[in-house]
């Protein structure tokens, strides 16, 4: 399919190193029937071609077929903003800003449908790639080189039996380039990402709406976080040819038709291209971590934090950051990074749906495709019911008050004595004390044991033998023997308050009154 469509999408930055917080987001057109480049930025509705920029200029007319625009860091100018452009037939020669390349560039000896430029700090930084019209194969053409191997996991049917549509490209902010893949059946369209290092493709989102349908897809260009097309609807004998400009939600697919140019009897190539962001951060996903010692479990709705450190602030300032998993709640919160930031905190909401077990938490920067899967556990509750439990040695057993005698089936065995064992209303899940030291255990209805760690304040080298939690999570506890001091833990932070009773007891164990707090 011939490539009829150029959509450059230009991201100008005054200087390399102030990034976001300086740049000037441009959205251009550039249209091989006039050789001119158009600024879109912010268009809507129905309108005509604005007036053309004064440069460049192609003449021939179709050198502006192809076109990418970035930080010429090939060329030996990192600081400078250029526009790459050719026209899409086998070994076009290369141009820059309408003069041809030094040393002179052309393209590989195959059609190519469009080029994109990644602007992306990195061994990759103002490299321009085009993909060989209607195929699944990638050439770098500015500089030149070898085609680059595109692979998928064997069980991606949809790109594995499915063929390109569209044929221009754009990067993120982690060196991915996209191109567009309908299935065998013609039935779905999906946006694909291709990291440049392992030339992996990976399915980013199915398309949904208008772009769904589109009978032409013939640039891409991404700006603030969205994901523009631009197809030509039309003939070549008409008169009331238009250029279509849609939206496309990179993280979900979701588009939308923004705008529509009025060209007359114009029909010729258009081109997409675009400068995406520089990653503003990088997350560091294999450090993440929840924080603190509490933990999520079925039937209860929960807040935790994440702390993901980061590196490589190239960008300064605030950031949203959105959350989302199954069975998690779909959050979003601004983040300030400055350049001593190492590390985000992000809560993420549990909503206590789903089966007990391990779930993945994306969290996401803004729209980007920047992202981490975090792992969170959701531990099976015990709740809140008649159930009766007893801890014996090593081993804790519900009691089955359904037989007469009663019996015990197992719950789950430790490797110490557990005691002072209750159930915490807030969470569902059972703690208890290691028999001779100051030691708490977290436990769930599965019978999985968890250290949670010593707690200053609490004597050791000793039993307690006597446990319960009053509404608000807080854990009481009690040494044995005859004595004056009852404990308040706070389990969140593992710290213990002394309380002091107004005359000495000796018990074996004690309940929370919830009628009157006793």
């Amino acid at each position: 399919m011939k490539k009829i469509n150029l959509l450059i999408l230009f991201v100008l930055f005054f200087k390399l190193d102030v990034l976001h917080s300086q740049q000037i987001d441009r959205l251009y057109l550039s249209f091989a029937a006039t050789g001119r480049v158009y600024d879109i930025t912010g268009i809507t509705g129905t309108v005509s071609l604005p007036a053309p920029l004064a440069s460049p200029t192609a003449n021939p007319l179709v050198n502006l077929s192809n076109l990418g625009v970035g930080y010429d860091n090939p060329g030996g100018n990192p600081n400078s903003v250029v526009f790459i452009h050719s026209d899409i037939a086998a070994n076009s020669a290369v141009y820059k800003n309408g003069t041809p390349v030094t040393p002179a560039t052309t393209q590989p000896n195959v059609s190519i449908g469009g080029i994109g430029t990644n602007n992306v700090p990195g061994p990759y930084f103002g490299r321009v790639y085009g993909f060989q019209s209607n195929t699944k194969t990638l050439y770098p053409i500015y500089p030149g080189g070898a085609t680059l191997p595109i692979t998928a996991a064997a069980g991606d049917t949809d790109w594995n039996a499915g063929s390109t549509f569209g044929t221009d490209t754009f990067f993120d902010y982690e060196n991915n380039i996209y191109t567009f893949v309908n299935n065998s059946t013609n039935t779905a369209r999906y946006l694909y990402k291709i990291a440049i290092a392992t030339g992996i493709a990976t399915k980013a989102a199915q398309i949904t709406g208008p772009v769904a349908t589109i009978s032409g897809i013939r640039g891409m260009a991404y700006l603030n976080g969205v994901v523009y097309t631009a197809s030509l609807l039309g003939t070549t004998d008409g008169t009331a040819n238009t250029i279509q400009i849609n939206t496309i939600n990179i993280a979900t697919g979701a588009s939308n038709t923004v705008a529509t140019i009025n060209v007359g009897s114009n029909f010729a190539n258009l081109d997409l291209a675009s400068v995406p962001y520089y990653v503003p951060f990088t997350f560091t996903c294999n450090g993440a971590a929840f924080q603190g010692n509490s933990s999520f479990s079925t039937g209860y709705v929960s807040t935790r934090t994440v702390r993901i450190p980061i590196t490589n602030v190239y960008g300064p300032g605030t950031y949203t950051i959105n959350v989302s998993g199954t069975d998690f709640a779909t959050t979003s919160q601004n983040v300030t990074i400055n350049t001593g930031t190492t590390f985000i905190d992000v809560p993420v909401t549990y909503n206590g749906t789903g089966s007990a077990g391990q779930k993945t938490v994306t969290v996401r920067l803004g729209n980007s495709s920047t992202t981490c899967s975090v792992t969170a556990t959701a531990e099976a509750s015990f709740g809140c019911n008649s159930n009766m439990y007893l801890s014996q040695g090593t081993t804790l057993y519900r009691v089955n008050t359904a037989s007469n005698p009663f019996t015990y089936p197992t719950v789950g065995t430790y490797t110490g004595n557990i005691n002072s064992i209750a159930i915490n209303p807030v969470d569902g899940l059972m703690y208890g004390t290691v028999d001779g030291s100051n030691t708490i255990v977290r436990i769930n209805a599965s019978g999985t044991f968890t250290l949670l760690g010593a707690v200053p304040g609490l004597p050791n080298n000793t039993t307690i033998n006597a446990g319960e939690f009053d509404p608000a999570g807080n854990y009481y506890v009690k040494q044995a023997g005859s004595n004056t001091t009852l404990y308040r833990v706070n389990i969140a932070t593992m710290s213990a308050t002394a309380l002091t009773l107004s005359q000495a007891v000796n018990v074996s164990d004690f309940a929370y009154r919830i009628a009157d707090g006793t």
